[in-house]
């Protein structure tokens, strides 16, 4: 369902992508990650799994006294 009706349905939602990993992936930290289902009770359906957290960018790499921008 997530590759076929699903994303057709909700503006290209993929509920079967690991959210966490796709961030991680993009460079960013991931510092808390809570993950749960939404809602709590009842049936659940393909996008009931939520996460909520704090990721952020790391810092850039530190350059020397010597370094210089290219021209």
């Amino acid at each position: 369902m997530d590759a076929t009706v699903w994303p057709l349905l909700v503006g290209g939602c993929h509920t079967g992508r690991d959210t966490a990993a796709a961030i991680a992936a993009a460079g960013f930290v991931v510092e808390v990650l809570h993950r749960f289902r939404f809602p709590e009770t009842g049936p659940a359906g393909p996008a009931a799994p939520h996460i909520r957290g704090r990721a952020r960018n790391p810092p850039a790499p530190a350059t020397g006294p010597g370094d210089q921008p290219f021209a």
